[in-house]
């Protein structure tokens, strides 16, 4: 019964965020599902971070990092029968880089029933968003990046939309020939209300993240915290990647907090690199959702 009531309360969370109608009610909650495999393994710690195409859903300064194009597909299978995924690409630039990427999410049939708890029919909702992003080389330590998302909801055929933009930063620097210490923020889905019930504001957020990259990249470390404004609380992460041998990563993360459809705990996962004309990369993670048991995020990427 009380893995029941949750889905149920998830359900109406991820829709419209009109579960009651007052203050701290957001619309668009699906965009607070962890994104990417590699960074959902890390406890979604990826502010200071954010590189690749992945940066789009983390910090748009990522975008700035690396000197290849890259391209990412992400599928996880949720919680009774919803599923989301993600594909992005990330382009470089003299100055940067430019990214662009969409994500899906789908809640497979919901049972509908009547006041007297008799089966009428099905139906289903999907949510979607459409990202594009610049990062932007300042200096050798600083990134700063902008980003724009088009949201699209859809509930038994009822369609909303919303627009947001988001803008972030990265900072870099090298304490020791052991230690490259990152910091980052980024503001996120700052935008126009939207709803199936009347019109409410979407999850803006506030990033900050830290982290230290050591032993020539053996080993990294970060934590990031996010404020939801609306909601007014807190919720974070923290992540520990390491590679014991070439081409190989091991991840493990833990979420913590509040604001968010999905509870927290400890995740984990592992990074396959392959590198011949091209880098292929497969990432796989999983996290834990107490009573709901486990999901299973799988991505893939090439970077030429």
């Amino acid at each position: 019964m009380r893995r029941a009531l949750f889905v149920l309360c998830l359900f109406a969370s991820l829709v419209t965020g009109e579960v009651y109608a007052g203050a701290g009610t957001t619309a668009a909650n699906f965009l607070k599902l962890p994104f990417g495999a590699r960074s959902s393994a890390l406890g979604s710690s990826f502010t200071a971070f954010a590189e690749g195409p992945e940066a789009l859903y983390h910090n748009p300064a990522g975008l700035a990092n690396g000197v290849f194009n890259e391209g990412r597909a992400v599928f996880s299978k949720w919680i009774q029968g919803t599923y989301f995924g993600q594909a992005a690409y990330r382009h470089g630039l003299d100055s940067g880089g430019f990214g662009a990427g969409i994500t899906y999410f789908n809640s497979g049939e919901i049972t509908r029933r009547d006041l007297g708890r008799r089966k009428t029919g099905s139906y289903s909702f999907q949510s979607a968003a459409i990202d594009a992003g610049q990062g932007l080389r300042v200096s050798e330590s600083l990134n700063l990046g902008l980003a724009l998302r088009f949201i699209w909801e859809s509930v038994d055929g009822e369609q909303v939309n919303a627009l947001a933009g988001g803008m972030g930063a990265q900072y870099t620097r090298q304490l020791s020939e052991a230690h490259l210490l990152r910091a980052g923020v980024s503001l996120e889905n700052l935008g126009t209300e939207m709803g199936h019930d009347g019109k409410y504001p979407l999850p803006a957020v506030l990033r900050v993240g830290v982290g230290d990259i050591l032993f020539d990249g053996l080993l990294s470390a970060s934590t990031s915290i996010n404020y939801y404004f609306n909601e007014e609380n807190f919720s974070g992460g923290v992540g520990v990647e390491y590679s014991p041998v070439e081409l190989l990563d091991l991840r493990a993360g833990y979420r913590f907090g509040e604001g968010s459809p999905t509870p927290y705990g400890f995740t984990a996962g592992i990074g396959i690199r392959y590198v011949d004309d091209m880098e292929y990369v497969f990432d796989i993670s999983s996290g834990y959702m107490g009573d709901l048991g486990f999901t299973v995020m799988a991505g893939t990427g090439v970077a030429f």
